[in-house]
């Protein structure tokens, strides 16, 4: 899909997002984490006007212990979402490339959690290349309230990791 974008979410695009996909109350704590360092929340966007798709890109550490000591200072890939009008079109990947390129200037490494009920989603994930490297692990999954207040679940996943490989240059030798 030729005419999408992807960009680094601002303040600016909070009420594009929330029209988009609702889900206040986690765009403004992903804004706020962005902002203080702790990851990249990137958004495609189609005609440069519409949200098509988001995923965020966690850059502090894990909060599972399991994932500090095992996969130490590997940003996460989290909370990958297309809308459903623009899916099959190619977003997914184009969101995921970004976030590979801007992991990659910090890592040699990207991890992700898939559910392990998901099988469509996993054969996205071998097809780009993502490896098992831990089943069943336990973690939590935030379920965000209208009235702001944050539940969080048991969620057990399976992790799913990509090295990151620098591309030769087209054209030098």
């Amino acid at each position: 899909m030729s005419h999408v974008r992807v960009l680094q979410a601002h303040d600016s695009h909070l009420e594009d997002l929330i029209t988009a996909f609702g889900k206040r109350h986690y765009f403004v704590r992903q804004l706020k984490r962005q902002y203080a360092g702790h990851g990249k929340l990137l958004v495609a966007w189609t005609d440069f006007t519409t949200p098509a798709g988001a995923v965020y890109l966690w850059l502090a550490p894990a909060q599972e212990p399991e994932l500090r000591a095992g996969l130490e200072g590997v940003p996460l890939l989290t909370d990958l979402e297309v809308r459903p009008a623009f899916r099959r079109q190619g977003i997914a990947t184009r969101l995921v490339k970004e976030a590979e390129s801007l992991a990659a200037a910090r890592s040699h490494r990207l991890a992700l959690g898939v559910s392990p009920d998901k099988s469509e989603l996993h054969r996205f994930w071998r097809n780009r290349d993502y490896q098992p490297w831990r089943l069943w692990l336990e973690t939590t999954r935030d379920i965000f309230q209208d009235d702001g207040t944050v539940d969080r679940e048991i969620d057990y996943c399976h992790v799913l990791v990509k090295d990151l490989v620098a591309q030769p240059l087209e054209g030098v030798l």
